[in-house]
């Protein structure tokens, strides 16, 4: 991907060490890639990263590539870090598992 010419990626998982983007071009391992991440006010990152994973696709969104962070700011780091932990931790609370045929014993209780 040549510098400055940006391409649209689905961004899957990430973590302050790297991500899992889905994107319809071509990525080989071992390449370096530059990122810009955008999740709203004072969460922008713009980083290098390096190609650790591929499976390609038919086209479209369908390849997958793992990359980690190769260069980012300590407190880039930090920042990205916090966010991750803070929307894993939002996720894990008011959930609740229910029956797929719900009888008067398994239904939830006021």
């Amino acid at each position: 991907m040549p510098w400055g010419q940006e391409q649209p990626a689905i961004l899957q998982d990430v973590s302050a060490g790297g991500a899992c983007l889905r994107t319809h071009q071509r990525l080989r391992v071992g390449e370096q890639i530059g990122i810009s991440m955008y999740f709203g006010f004072q969460q922008r990152y713009d980083m290098q990263a390096r190609v650790v994973y591929a499976q390609g696709g038919n086209g479209g969104f369908h390849a997958r590539y793992g990359v980690r962070f190769v260069w980012i700011s300590d407190e880039e780091r930090h920042r990205l870090n916090e966010y991750v932990t803070e929307r894993v931790s939002a996720s894990q609370f008011g959930v609740r598992a229910f029956s797929a045929n719900p009888t008067p014993e398994n239904l939830p209780r006021p």
